[in-house]
């Protein structure tokens, strides 16, 4: 694709305008090389923060938007980056929409942030970080400033009636961290934070096996051993597709969402029936009686975490918050427990800086948000 296509396709996948067709064409030119997924980053977080700006600007809150500018303006120029101003007025009609309080119109220019700026300032988005301990019991830190293009696990194939019996690796990725790894098959896997992936140097001549806690995105290689993902009670059966596995310890349930191919769902206990998945549809594995629902959802959505952005439909303040102390590693607490059950929808890349997200927050939903200590307390605006 020409320079102009990839950026106007960007854009309105940014806006969340962009079809189905158009979708799927801008995901197999990121998948072509790690390059330009690096590029996806770098334009998509652009798009996203320019138009913000321009938000805040039609609302009239003054503070906000001068910090926005100013960080626009402060980044240095460089030969990807100059092209998406030059572009940003010919997408200007392909409107961002962000945080719109369900039922409520936009938010009065009044409502200005009052979250204080030096704590806040401290809390930045997540990176690449993990530690690998491996099967001998030896651990590393794996940090990176930005996402590498994964990293293999590829190892020579050794006697896989062995590996059924060997010990497996466990990857783990703390709060405010992320991590993408290819494993021994060419299965591809992007760990969420405060996740962990448990798999063994070389899968055995049976079967390809691995363990997950908290979110997990995979795109499975094709092959004829079956693979299967354990997490908190429940086994994924795949032979090559794509899906996610949010399975939180704090959680009631585990959720398995399918972008594409088909996949089985069914508890530990072998003698029970698999239920099987079609793409765009999410199973809720309940912990408490291993009972299974299907429901339909968009799979974009439920795994724009691992393109780089926020995307929030109709969640509550409750759920949102848990997401974000996730990635940007900080503690809250509500002041008041009426505001936790507000309703959002909207986006926002990734790698903002926190104090923009609390400012759309407090703005579009009359929230206060302010700092004890370290930790973030929430309240309705009075």
């Amino acid at each position: 694709m020409k320079t102009q296509e990839i950026i106007d396709l960007i854009a309105r996948t940014v806006a969340g305008c962009a079809t189905e067709a158009e979708q799927r064409q801008l995901d197999l030119w990121r998948a072509e090389n790690p390059r330009n997924e690096r590029l996806y980053r770098q334009i998509a977080t652009r798009f996203a923060d320019r138009a913000e700006y321009e938000r805040w600007k039609s609302v009239d809150t003054k503070g906000p938007a001068e910090r926005m500018a100013g960080r626009l303006k402060r980044e240095k120029p460089h030969w990807r980056t100059i092209l998406i101003p030059v572009l940003l007025g010919a997408a200007a009609g392909l409107a961002l929409f962000f945080l719109l309080r369900t039922g409520i119109g936009n938010p009065s220019p009044s409502a200005m942030p009052s979250v204080p700026t030096d704590y806040i300032a401290s809390i930045v988005p997540g990176h690449v970080q993990a530690t690998l301990t491996d099967s001998d019991g030896e651990s590393y830190e794996l940090v990176s400033d930005r996402m590498p293009d994964a990293v293999s696990v590829a190892k020579p194939v050794a006697d896989r009636q062995a590996s059924d019996r060997q010990a497996l690796n466990n990857l783990s990725v703390p709060r405010g961290g992320e991590f993408h790894i290819i494993l021994e098959d060419s299965t591809e896997v992007w760990l969420n934070a405060v996740s962990s992936l448990q798999y063994p140097d070389v899968f055995g001549a049976e079967e390809r096996s691995v363990a997950v806690t908290g979110e997990a995105f995979f795109k499975v290689a094709a092959d004829e051993r079956p693979f299967r993902v354990k997490s908190a009670g429940q086994v994924v059966q795949v032979f090559g597709t794509e899906f996610c596995v949010n399975a939180y310890p704090e959680d009631n349930n585990v959720y398995t969402t399918l972008v594409s191919g088909k996949i089985g769902i069914r508890p530990n206990d072998e003698s029970s029936s698999i239920l099987y998945l079609t793409p765009d549809h999410q199973s809720v594995f309940s912990k408490a009686d291993e009972t299974i629902e299907v429901n339909p959802v968009n799979a974009k959505i439920v795994t724009s975490w691992k393109d780089g952005m926020f995307v929030f439909e109709n969640q509550t303040l409750a759920q949102i918050m848990v997401q974000l102390s996730r990635w940007y590693d900080f503690e809250y607490r509500f002041e008041d427990e009426s505001a936790a059950a507000i309703q959002f929808k909207g986006r926002l890349p990734r790698y903002g800086k926190f104090g923009d997200v609390l400012d759309v927050l407090e703005a579009s939903g009359r929230l206060s948000f302010c700092a004890e200590g370290k930790c973030i307390l929430i309240s309705k605006a009075k």
